[in-house]
């Protein structure tokens, strides 16, 4: 999908951007795909490594 993303995390701070996102057809290979909520407070391992700069991940 292309378009215009709004992104709002959950401090209530939102960006607005020109964006692409493309997904994997599933099971092709074993590849699927998900779709992690990541939080301030999240305890995933791939929420904390894509924190943005100043952001206070515990």
């Amino acid at each position: 999908m292309t378009g215009t993303w709004t992104i709002t995390n959950d401090l209530g701070v939102t960006w607005t951007g020109q964006g692409t996102s493309t997904k994997v057809v599933e099971g092709i290979d074993g590849v699927h795909s998900i779709l992690a909520r990541c939080t301030t407070d999240s305890t995933e391992p791939g929420c904390k490594a894509t924190a943005p700069a100043g952001t206070a991940v515990k």
